[in-house]
This record gives C-alpha cells, sequence and structure tokens, in this order.
C-alpha cells in the first residue's frame, strides 16, 4: 500500500511540474508579445515628446533670430550672419525672406517687414514655423497710432491703432537743433530755420511746400501750440517732412503730405478735413478724427527715415507680428 500510496504521489508532483512548466512557457509568451505591442508605442511617445520639444526649439530659434535682426537688419541676406544653432539639446535653421513689399526686387525689405522661417529638430522629429517679423514697434508701422481715440469717416489704408501705450518718445533737443538747421521751405534767411513756438505761419506767409524737420513748439509761456495747415500746401516726396507739433494740429483744404506727423505735449488732437492726402504717417499722443474726404495711405519708407529713427526714442526693435506652424 505504501508503494503504491508513494507512487501516486510522484505522479502528482510530476504533474505539478509540468503544469509550472506550461504556466511559465505561457508567461513567456505573454511577456513576449506584450513587449512587442509595448516597444512601437514607447517609440510613438518617443517621438511624440521630442515633436513637441522641436516646436519648442522652433520658438527659440525665432527669439534668436530678432535678436540677430536687431543689429543685422541691413544685412538680412547674409546667410553667414544667421547660421544654425543648437539649443536646449536641439538645433534650428534660418531662413529669411522679403516680404511682398511692392518694390518687386526679393532682396531689398522696404518697408521694414520680413518673413522668418524657422525649423527646429530634436531627435528623429522636426517642425516649422513662419513668423512676420517687423523691424520697428508699432508705432513706425502704422498709418496711425494714437494715445487716444480714432475717428472719423476718412480712408486709412494701414494700421490703425487707437488707445496705444508705446507712444515713442522724442529726443526733444536733438529735434530741435536740426529744425533750426533747415533751412528749407522759404526759411534760408530766418535765425531759427524751421524751429517754431505756438504756431505755424498761415495765410500768404505759410510755405508752399515742407520738408525736412519741423518742430513747432509751445508758446512762449508755455501753453500747447494750434497749429493750422491749409490752402495749397504740399510737400515733397523725394525728401518726406518730419512734423513735430507740441500742442494740436489742424489739416483742411488742399494739403498733401508727405512724411510723419508726431503730435505730443498733452492732451492732444489731431483733427484732419478736406480733401487732404497724406502719404506716410501719424502718431500722437492725443486722439485723431478724419473727416470728410480725407485720405491717409500709410508709407513706410516716408515714416522709417534715419531722420525718424534717430529722433524718436523708445520706438522698439525687431518683433514678431504673427506667425504659424508649417505642415510639410
Amino acid at each position: 500500500m505504501f508503494k503504491r500510496g508513494q507512487n501516486f504521489a510522484m505522479s502528482i508532483r510530476g504533474f505539478s511540474v509540468l503544469v509550472a512548466i506550461f504556466a511559465l512557457m505561457v508567461l513567456l509568451l505573454y511577456v513576449t508579445v506584450a513587449s512587442q505591442l509595448i516597444a512601437p508605442e514607447s517609440e510613438e511617445v518617443g517621438h511624440t515628446a521630442n515633436a513637441e520639444r522641436a516646436l519648442f526649439v522652433a520658438e527659440g530659434g525665432l527669439n534668436v533670430t530678432e535678436l540677430l535682426l536687431k543689429d543685422n537688419w541691413e544685412s538680412w541676406t547674409n546667410d553667414v550672419l544667421f547660421p544654425d544653432q543648437d539649443i536646449d539639446g536641439g538645433t534650428f535653421s534660418i531662413t529669411l525672406a522679403d516680404d511682398d513689399d511692392g518694390d518687386g526686387n526679393l532682396t531689398s525689405d522696404t518697408n521694414g517687414t520680413l518673413i522668418v522661417t524657422v525649423t527646429g529638430t530634436m531627435g528623429d522629429a522636426s517642425r516649422t514655423i513662419r513668423a512676420e517679423v517687423d523691424r520697428y514697434g508699432p508705432a513706425l508701422m502704422s498709418g496711425v497710432y494714437a494715445g487716444g481715440d480714432v475717428s472719423g469717416e476718412g480712408q486709412v489704408t494701414g494700421d490703425v491703432v487707437d488707445n496705444g501705450d508705446e507712444v515713442p518718445g522724442l529726443d526733444v533737443a536733438a529735434a530741435i537743433t536740426a529744425a533750426q538747421a533747415n533751412l528749407d521751405n522759404g526759411y534760408a534767411t530766418r535765425p531759427d530755420g524751421n524751429y517754431f513756438q505756438g504756431d505755424f505761419p498761415g495765410g500768404s506767409d505759410q510755405p508752399e511746400s515742407l520738408n525736412g524737420v519741423i518742430y513747432i513748439d509751445r508758446f512762449g509761456d508755455g501753453s500747447l501750440a494750434d497749429v493750422h495747415l491749409s490752402s495749397n500746401l504740399s510737400t515733397t516726396a523725394s525728401d518726406p517732412a518730419f512734423m513735430i507739433i507740441i500742442g494740436d494740429l489742424h489739416i483742411s483744404g488742399s494739403v498733401v503730405f508727405h512724411g510723419l506727423l508726431y503730435i505730443a505735449g498733452g492732451a492732444v488732437d489731431v483733427d484732419v478735413g478736406g480733401s487732404v492726402q497724406i502719404d506716410g504717417g501719424v502718431i500722437t499722443t492725443g486722439s485723431v478724427e478724419f473727416d470728410g474726404s480725407a485720405d491717409l495711405t500709410y508709407v513706410a519708407g516716408n515714416v522709417i527715415t534715419d531722420t525718424t529713427t534717430s529722433l524718436l526714442t523708445g520706438i522698439g526693435g525687431p518683433h514678431t507680428t504673427t506667425w504659424e506652424e508649417v505642415i510639410p
């Protein structure tokens, strides 16, 4: 009896070993299959993470491009100045192109706007973004930039910003000096050239054209200037005017103005009516009203000049206005 029981026990133990071996084989098969299923998912997760990081690298590359353009805008066609760079474990590359500024020359920027394309790469993933970058802040890139309201029925072709908080400042001393040294507009013999206080000559004393820097300061008692431009007054397109008024400005009649009107001094207003044509821009700390058939067309070349950029302060540097991802 003992031997038979012993054989039976041995049979049970043998069967248990077979069951254990079978279970191990099943478990091994499960692990093998699971690892094969998980591996692609892990690779996909890793690629997704790299793709997200590649986008961050591209955005970082765009920020770097803005900094490089600050000192190299005039040389934007020189690829050597905008090399590929490593950042945050990835790499970005930069491509610059002229926007459609209407000059027919893709190698020359005339309106202060470039198209920047940046590709960021991280591991096996790449992302590309394309941005529009302006050379200066919004005040110099707008047809009208006002610290107050902009209203009226006149026509403005260009960006209009009202209640803006980035009105540029003015290097007052340098601007006055430049106006005094400007002997155009029939003031060759005038001791102060084109620097006036309180008002600007009107009627038969008003010049037929305005060119260069003209500065109308406050009255001698400190009150704001009150300037009226009217009749057949025009400016020369080849020599745009930079007219600075510390006070109020009223324009009416058949006036054609090429250049930049800069109005500041307090609660000031710009009132434009009649058949006035402005090819350039208006910057004011106050409000602007365009009435009647007044027409303003933003012309970057009449606003962004060596004179305006040297006399205005706080005009801002290269900045991105819009950007989007480019999907291959």
